[in-house]
């Protein structure tokens, strides 16, 4: 989504125009006040369309072979409009791979129908040909929709909620995300999965920013699609919380972030399905600047998105680690220093299941899962080599610690 952190006098061009697609709502729409953006309204104005109840039964029919649980997955952003990019590498590309990957594991569940928006070879050809036929249509429900919901505030029998800043889209833009939400509800979509990296301003892309960490955003709690994507958010959340830290950014620090503007959520209640918008990081964190890291790191947030829909829908402990980073058998050496590698990546996760990773003092937004050997890693290897009675400062995984990390961890039993 790229991110619309604090108000800033001066960023660069490249940057503002990496935040195009930030938004998610179309320009000239309401000036929201300043408000708590984790502020989530028990009481849903709008009709209620969805709910965790009716999801639930979605899925027991599936189950029993009466139809399937229809998910949606959209890999944020596209060619014209990339996102935010970091070191030449774009988050259009990034989201595209990711939204593959999760795919498949939805793919390999007879109890689900899953569609993709856009891979990395582009836009699903049945969504192009909708947004081109019903163009107009679309237009109407923009501005139908924007005017119920502007008489509704007038009369306030909505309450404007503020939060996150955003950066306004495109008409071309908001044309795809009304699209894309009448669309789902056209296909009778339960879940949409929305999947973005997050960024801050700064002066040269080429750059890292001020905040890390991941954040999920679901529906202000007036619209009718909010208590059933708000259930399925917070098991979302929670899979990736075990292994990754919440953003630093304020407005986000709760996790699960209601928004009211995102057109991806359903802004001016357009959406009837679940829906969830997954910021997974900031597109500068470490783990993510190395191909070999970044390759395992969306393996793992695909596993943890697919897994907290399952616990959603009760499917608890189907596989060991609930990692793609464990098990896994250390053949090298480790040393302090080690950048960018997949190795020192699942050192750290072996580490942090047992407890620890972080060490003791520091937390996961200081020690992410990052594949770069430094200091939170010997502090950890350390007290590992400790506890074992291996010789070793922490500073090096040599083949006596290989061998018992190995013990532990190369099988799918730990």
């Amino acid at each position: 989504m790229g991110n619309k952190k604090e108000a800033l006098v001066i960023f660069s061009a490249a940057a503002l125009i990496s935040y195009l697609w930030l938004l998610i709502f179309f320009s000239g729409g309401f000036n929201y006040a300043a408000k708590d953006a984790g502020r989530f309204l028990a009481a849903v104005f709008f009709p209620e369309r969805t709910s965790e109840a009716h999801l639930a039964q979605v899925y027991k029919d599936a189950r029993s072979g009466a139809g399937k649980v229809n998910i949606l997955i959209v890999p944020g952003h596209d060619s014209d409009s990339f996102g935010t990019s970091y070191r030449g590498l774009t988050e259009a590309e990034v989201t595209a791979v990711l939204g593959e990957r999760l795919e498949k594991l939805f793919k390999d569940n007879t109890n689900f129908r899953v569609s993709v928006l856009r891979t990395s070879t582009g836009y699903n050809p049945a969504f192009l040909s909708y947004i081109r036929n019903e163009r107009s249509s679309i237009l109407s429900f923009m501005k139908e929709k924007r005017k119920i919901m502007s008489e509704y505030v007038s009369q306030k029998r909505v309450e404007k909620i503020g939060g996150v800043p955003h950066v306004s889209v495109s008409l071309d833009t908001a044309i795809k995300l009304y699209g894309t939400n009448m669309w789902a509800d056209a296909l009778g979509t339960h879940i949409v999965i929305h999947l973005h990296f997050n960024d801050y301003p700064r002066e040269s892309q080429d750059l890292p920013g001020k905040y890390s960490g991941f954040a999920v955003y679901v529906p202000d709690g007036q619209y009718g699609n909010a208590a059933g994507s708000r259930a399925v958010a917070e098991k979302v959340f929670a899979r990736l919380a075990r292994s990754y830290h919440t953003s630093t950014y304020p407005k986000e620090s709760a996790g699960v972030v209601p928004d009211q503007r995102l057109i991806a959520l359903g802004a001016n209640d357009t959406l009837s399905s679940a829906v969830v918008l997954i910021e997974y990081g900031y597109f500068y964190e470490p783990q993510f600047t190395y191909e070999a890291t970044r390759n395992r790191s969306l393996d793992d947030l695909a596993l943890k998105t697919y897994a907290g829909v399952l616990d959603f829908f009760g499917e608890t402990a189907f596989f060991a680690g609930d990692s793609a980073l464990l098990p896994y058998r250390f053949d090298e050496d480790l040393k302090k220093g080690d950048r960018g590698k997949v190795s020192v990546m699942s050192l750290q996760a072996a580490l942090s299941a047992d407890g620890l990773y972080p060490p003791a003092g520091k937390n996961k937004n200081e020690c992410p899962l990052s594949g770069s050997f430094q200091d939170c890693t010997q502090a950890a290897l350390l007290a590992f080599q400790k506890r074992e009675g291996l010789p070793g400062d922490g500073s090096i995984a040599g083949p006596a610690t290989r061998e018992v990390l190995n013990r532990r961890f190369s099988s799918g039993m730990f």
